[in-house]
């Protein structure tokens, strides 16, 4: 664990958790690798998030916040340390914090810490115990490893993108606009810095733990890759539904929205959905009397099923499928899912009290530990350089130098007004759509004591 520190492992103020005690250097920008650093700060690690003066390049695009969303959502419990690497100063004080922390994350091409003297061979002679986690493009090796990229670079690289066209249908490419690799490629970067750390705990040697999007891509798909390495055999999306899935698993319109059926795929299954829609003639034509047939004949179907939906509401759809033990789903926009129960009841909203932006709603961390309560707030993702003075003074500088330091450019301080209101968007909308767990109790103990 970090020694000689002042923090108490909370990030930016956070409450103690499971990974108190733990700090953590984030050099990491956009998403592959803040997302894995915002789930250790969100379970108590102490993340520092070293910045150049100019900071992380997804503060930009911040409309209507003043950093970006993606920033926001990625930073939440951290601390800011704004630093200038090129200045000797600066680059010493860096060094300082790498002798005592506990991970360190990049997600830079290779090479670019080691010219920077903060690669992983570098900092071990100084921290033995360090598990620094490099997560790039394309990894360490290969033709293409000095490249940059992103997500959706990783998506057409790994087939991700033509696996999404249909053969039959349209035959545009398809991008996951809502960076999957990244998101969950975080959460694999943050799993595997905890398996370091676990044998570290046994024998006290750190290591370096490397990652790349490509490699994430890969895994995101391994039925498919799996299929074509052992078999040869290509899988394509096929009409609405995925990749490997065959008729009538797709969405519907009903007359309020559409819903998602994945059964029917069997003939047994097919009569009963048959019978629920009262569509029973198309049992009797023998084009489509055999699951092959129906398959190669879905571009058919698809008209069929959707007038014979579009009769009924989405509830009334789900009543009828369940009746008969299939399932029948809504496809809820985000409003719908933001207020359902289940959102609700599994507390995946924390509030953000930001000085800039005021209240913010954001979503919280996936997993729950029965020994510690999911949070019903979070720190705001800090201001670029919030936290330089105190992290400077954990190392043992005083005033005159960290004045020193800030006047001629070595890090970088924020001034008063950067902690000013600039933009008013209060979560009030959110409190009065429901989306917190307290505000339901609210509700209900309202009713009970009008009752």
């Amino acid at each position: 664990m970090a020694e000689n520190g002042t923090s108490d492992g909370g990030g930016n103020g956070a409450a103690p958790g499971l990974l108190s005690g733990l700090q953590v250097l984030d050099f990491s920008q956009f998403a592959f690798g803040p997302v894995a650093t915002r789930l250790l700060a969100d379970l108590g690690a102490d993340v520092i998030k070293v910045e150049p003066l100019e900071g992380d390049f997804s503060r930009l695009t911040a409309e209507p916040f003043v950093d970006s969303i993606t920033f926001i959502c990625t930073n939440l419990n951290k601390r800011s340390f704004s630093v200038n690497l090129k200045d000797e100063r600066g680059l010493d004080a860096v060094k300082r914090l790498c002798e005592r922390a506990d991970v360190l994350v990049e997600n830079f091409r290779p090479g670019t810490m080691d010219r920077m003297g903060l690669g992983y061979e570098e900092l071990s002679k100084i921290n033995p115990g360090l598990v620094y986690g490099s997560f790039s493009m394309f990894g360490e090796s290969g033709p293409l490893s000095h490249r940059r990229g992103g997500d959706m670079w990783a998506q057409a690289f790994a087939g991700f993108v033509t696996s999404q066209t249909d053969p039959d249908g349209d035959q545009s490419p398809w991008v996951n606009g809502h960076n999957v690799i990244d998101y969950g490629g975080g959460a694999i970067n943050a799993y595997s810095l905890m398996a370091a750390l676990w044998h570290r705990e046994r024998t006290g040697q750190g290591q370096k733990v490397t990652n790349n999007l490509v490699n994430t891509a890969v895994l995101m798909q391994w039925p498919a890759i799996a299929h074509y390495l052992s078999e040869g055999i290509e899988f394509r999306k096929e009409g609405r539904g995925g990749v490997r899935s065959r008729f009538p698993y797709a969405a519907y319109p009903a007359s309020d929205g559409y819903v998602l059926t994945i059964f029917g795929q069997d003939d047994t299954e097919w009569r009963i959905v048959c019978e629920i829609l009262e569509i029973e003639h198309i049992l009797e034509d023998p084009r489509y009397d055999t699951v092959e047939k129906r398959n190669a004949a879905r571009l058919e179907l698809y008209p069929v099923l959707d007038e014979a939906f579009s009769k009924q509401t989405r509830q009334e759809w789900q009543d009828r499928f369940r009746a008969r033990q299939l399932r029948c789903d809504p496809c809820l926009d985000y409003e719908e899912f933001t207020t359902h129960g289940q959102f609700i009841e599994n507390s995946m909203a924390v509030t953000v009290d930001d000085p800039r932006d005021g209240e913010l709603v954001m979503p919280a961390s996936p997993v729950r530990f029965s020994n510690f309560p999911p949070p019903q707030t979070a720190n705001h993702s800090p201001i670029l350089g919030e936290h330089t003075e105190q992290v400077l003074a954990e190392l043992g500088y005083g005033d005159d130098e960290i004045e020193t330091l800030s006047e001629e450019g070595a890090v970088g301080v924020p001034l008063p007004d950067m902690f000013t209101a600039q933009r008013q968007l209060v979560g009030k909308d959110a409190r009065q759509r429901g989306v917190f767990k307290s505000t339901k109790l609210e509700r209900e103990q309202q009713q009970g004591a009008s009752s």
